[in-house]
């Protein structure tokens, strides 16, 4: 019963139509301050979750947790590190690479990079890059196995024009033992070529079994140039289409003229973890000498940008809500100050002071989920068609809101979470209330002789 007067009441001092100028513009004030907070929080905290969550299904998922490289030119055994790694349930899965440094080269043009040459079957299980190419990496293969047409597939729309043109040179005697590369966009665009057309790859002849500096300063002067057919595009977004490639591991270890891997990329459960886990993997373990490379060291800076930003947006949603708490103390004090007489009416009527303290603290805890419920309200629909309709935004206005070249995508993520609305919401009614405490005890301590005797 005493909690329905207190709502009752609360709710006819809100309703009242007796209210001065300034008190209604004040009350205006706070509600529209609480619910532009609230909003800017849900849409800001959605963005930073798009970003994360797009940095995570792009670029995470599109190199390895972490890779050790070995401090010769290759492993003498490669299989020997992967079972010690594997033997850890925080590695998921490991695979062998060949990573060679070279310069591609076509019509006129050059882009330096690092070539992997990878094993498709065991790649595949550390990195997802085949959701953002067009042929299968089965592709790879130079050799014509009998199972390639079932194992290469195409990916893209135009599927009957890339199966021609493979076909084309598959039938071809003339590229039979040309090798296949697979190319970012980045690179295919700045060599303007497509599938189908052939690139050159110049690398350096290093000797491998005596690599001091007179063998090394020899080999700088003899470069070594070689063919290779681009089969395939990947397009992700941002760097790192201007350098990778991906070739097949025999083809670019005899290229390397190495014996063995030079790297083993490696999936981890955690990312947060990876240099922990690979170090209590390793520790004391290998009998190569290797170096440690995570997905920190290339996307960390990134990572923790995102982050940065996820802070500040905890710390302007703050301030916005602070400031329209403080419109709810005015608005509050005025109404104590209009409402003198009804408080001590109601104070003579037998109400306790602490029931006019819970009354006033109820006014403003509802004065700010007026604003609260606007806002997320407004906020979660924002959230949810932002998405779209910025990706749509070049077909609109016929530019791209984000350089794809920079942000690795070219419209504005979204990723709406229930906790964070749920966060915000309770922050917002948390300060609501808080702010109503001090004109709640004033409210209280008005006497009632003094005030109907006037």
């Amino acid at each position: 019963m005493a909690n329905n007067l207190r709502l009752t009441m609360a709710l006819r001092f809100i309703r009242s139509r007796r209210k001065g100028g300034l008190t209604r513009f004040i009350s205006f004030a706070s509600t529209c301050g609480i619910a532009i907070g609230v909003f800017a929080a849900i849409v800001g905290l959605s963005v930073m979750n798009g970003f994360e969550y797009e940095l995570q299904n792009r670029v995470l998922s599109l190199i390895p947790s972490a890779q050790l490289n070995s401090s010769k030119p290759y492993f003498t055994n490669g299989k020997d590190i992967e079972s010690i790694l594997l033997k850890d349930k925080n590695i998921v899965a490991t695979a062998q690479v060949v990573e060679q440094k070279s310069i591609i080269s076509a019509n006129k043009a050059f882009a330096p990079l690092v070539i992997a040459g990878i094993n498709p079957a065991k790649e595949t299980k550390v990195i997802d890059i085949e959701r953002f190419t067009n042929v299968d990496l089965d592709c790879l293969s130079h050799k014509l196995y009998p199972e390639f047409k079932d194992k290469c597939q195409i990916n893209v729309k135009n599927a009957q024009w890339y199966s021609q043109e493979l076909e084309k040179f598959n039938n071809d005697d003339r590229y039979a033992n040309t090798p296949r590369i697979i190319i970012g966009s980045g690179i295919a665009k700045k060599l303007k070529v497509t599938v189908g057309q052939e690139v050159t790859i110049v690398t350096l002849d290093h000797n491998k079994e005596n690599a001091n500096s007179s063998v090394i300063s020899q080999s700088l002067k003899n470069p070594e140039k070689h063919k290779a057919l681009v089969i395939g595009i990947i397009h992700i977004g941002g760097q790192l289409d201007g350098s990778i490639a991906l070739m097949d591991f025999k083809v670019l270890k005899e290229i390397a003229k190495l014996d063995g891997a030079n790297s083993i990329h490696i999936k981890t459960k955690n990312y947060q973890d990876t240099n922990k886990i690979v170090f209590q993997a390793t520790n004391g373990k290998l009998k190569e000498s290797a170096y440690l490379v995570t997905w920190m060291n290339s996307q960390g800076k990134l990572y923790h940008d995102i982050q940065m930003v996820r802070q500040i947006m905890y710390i302007a949603m703050f301030l916005v809500l602070a400031v329209s708490c403080f419109n709810i103390v005015s608005n509050l004090l005025l109404m104590v100050g209009e409402k003198r007489r009804e408080i001590a009416i109601l104070l003579t009527m037998g109400m306790k002071p602490r029931e006019v303290v819970k009354t006033f603290s109820l006014m403003g805890l509802i004065s700010g989920a007026y604003g609260a419920i606007i806002g997320m309200v407004l906020g979660i629909v924002f959230s949810l068609v932002l998405t779209p309709f910025t990706k749509s935004f070049k077909d609109w206005f016929g530019f791209d809101l984000l350089n794809e070249e920079v942000y690795f995508i070219n419209f504005i993520p979204c990723h709406l979470s229930a906790i964070d609305v749920i966060f915000v919401l309770a922050c917002s009614l948390l300060m609501s209330f808080l702010a109503a405490l001090y004109p709640a005890m004033r409210a209280s301590k008005v006497k009632p002789a003094q005030e109907l005797n006037l």
